[in-house]
């Protein structure tokens, strides 16, 4: 791969978010769309798309590229009877993956989801929360980042329908890309009105920038071991108490399964 002159998505972005425009974004999101259309076409899921894996380089316009296929699987290939392996940095990972079912092409499109926020806010979901249990329950009870007040209703409502916490209910890559190619969606008076409220939110002050919490993850990593200690040290505070005990372990199993020796 040639050398990308911008870094990744999350470099760009913390260096340039202020200067970035609807426009842009849009350009951005088409790209990686068209990268991950190109993978899925090939019956090949990433497994783990985050802003460090998009790659932009400067031509005549900034393209962005999917990078890092190096947990990417052709669709069956995981073998029979091993434990799930899940992957990631925890806000792009899907629900059903942390709940240790396969992942899917649709577990790729939640984290397309999760891109489009970062693309609206200059930041990582949840980049002021610990990346930990907690937050992974959360997730699995269908917490998601809050829809900034200059995201057009088609962005948004398409990446509400990315982040679904059912996966049979999120659309396809080419449905995600025959939308976004669609001339609804160059109707420039939508992206333009969408500038202008960007611009009003700098100028006013208005646009929060979260504080990085000391604990939020910057890069992939085998989430399991990480996991399962937490569920132990967490199960192990509660055992005072049989009432708490029982209620946390029923909170857990909804969206993750152990057993308890």
């Amino acid at each position: 791969m040639s050398y990308m002159s911008y870094g990744s998505l999350n470099e760009y972005l913390s260096k340039n978010f202020k200067d970035i425009t609807w426009i842009m974004r849009l350009r951005f999101l088409r790209d990686i769309v068209k990268g991950i259309k190109w993978i899925h076409e090939n019956k090949i899921m990433h497994r783990d798309i985050h802003d460090g894996n998009i790659l932009l380089e400067k031509y005549n316009t900034t393209g962005s590229f999917i990078a890092d296929l190096g947990f990417s699987r052709p669709v069956n290939e995981d073998p029979e009877g091993s434990e799930p392996k899940i992957y990631g940095i925890m806000p792009y990972v899907a629900p059903e993956v942390f709940n240790e079912k396969q992942y899917s092409f649709s577990s790729d499109i939640y984290s397309l989801g999760m891109i489009m926020w970062e693309l609206t806010t200059g930041q990582r979901p949840f980049c002021d929360r610990a990346y930990d249990i907690h937050l992974m329950l959360n997730i699995c009870s269908e917490l998601r980042p809050d829809i900034t007040e200059d995201t057009p209703f088609i962005w948004a409502i398409l990446m509400q329908q990315c982040w679904h916490s059912d996966p049979l209910k999120r659309p396809s890559i080419n449905e995600i890309y025959n939308e976004i190619n669609s001339s609804y969606w160059n109707v420039n008076k939508i992206f333009i009105d969408a500038e202008n409220k960007r611009q009003e939110l700098l100028e006013s002050g208005k646009f929060i920038v979260k504080s990085i919490h000391p604990h939020s993850k910057t890069h992939s990593q085998l989430l399991n071991p990480t996991i399962d200690s937490m569920l132990s040290n967490l199960f192990q505070n509660s055992r005072a108490s049989t009432s708490s005990s029982i209620d946390y372990l029923q909170r857990v199993g909804s969206c993750h399964s152990f057993n308890i020796m």
